[in-house]
C-alpha cells in the first residue's frame, strides 16, 4: 500500500510547478497545460482508495480552488459518491467522509 501511494502521491507532487506556479505553467503551450493537469488532478480519484480523509480534505480544497463543489448533488451523482465511500470501507478505511465530500473533477 505504501508503495502505490508513493507513487500516486510522487507523481502529483511532480506536477505542481506546471500547474500552480506561472514561471513554469506560462511559458507551456495550451496543450502541454492539459497534460499537467490531468496529471495533477487525475489520480485524485484513485486517492480514495488509499489516502487518509485529511489528504482527501486537503485536495478538495485545491479543487475548490478552481471548481467549488456543487451544493446539489443529484441522484447519480450521490449514489457513486456512496459506491466511492463504500469501497473505502471495504478496503478497512476507517472514515468520517460523507458523499458531500465527494468531488468529480472535470479538467479541461
Amino acid at each position: 500500500m505504501h508503495e502505490i501511494k508513493q507513487g500516486l502521491f510522487s507523481a502529483m507532487v511532480d506536477e505542481i510547478p506546471y500547474v500552480f506556479i506561472p514561471e513554469y505553467r506560462d511559458k507551456l503551450p495550451p496543450d502541454q497545460k492539459l497534460e499537467h493537469a490531468e496529471r495533477f488532478f487525475g489520480p485524485y480519484r484513485k486517492l480514495w482508495l488509499f489516502a487518509s480523509d485529511a489528504t482527501i480534505r486537503k485536495m478538495n480544497s485545491v479543487i475548490d480552488l478552481f471548481s467549488p463543489p456543487s451544493s446539489h448533488q443529484d441522484r447519480p451523482t450521490a449514489t457513486i459518491a456512496e459506491f466511492v465511500l463504500s469501497l473505502r470501507k471495504e478496503l478497512g478505511i476507517q472514515t468520517d467522509l460523507t458523499i458531500t465530500d465527494v468531488r468529480f473533477v472535470t479538467v479541461k
